[in-house]
């Protein structure tokens, strides 16, 4: 993350910055939210401001009933 996409940080699932990653929570949402709080998907909107019809566009992995 610091290194190609200039993000020096994680965040935790209460959005809080974090220097290092938790043991309880999955590294992929820890750059997810990361690289959400610092920019890099600007169609979503800002953490204060966020687009609620990009929200319908996540889908997540596994069977769908």
């Amino acid at each position: 993350m610091k290194k190609y996409h200039n993000i020096p940080y994680l965040v935790d699932d209460q959005g809080d910055i974090i220097e290092e990653g938790l043991d309880d929570q999955a590294d992929m949402c820890e750059f997810i939210r990361a690289a959400f709080v610092a920019n890099k998907f600007p169609k979503m909107g800002s953490v204060t401001n966020m687009n609620k019809d990009f929200l319908s566009k996540i889908s997540c992995a596994g069977h769908k009933s």
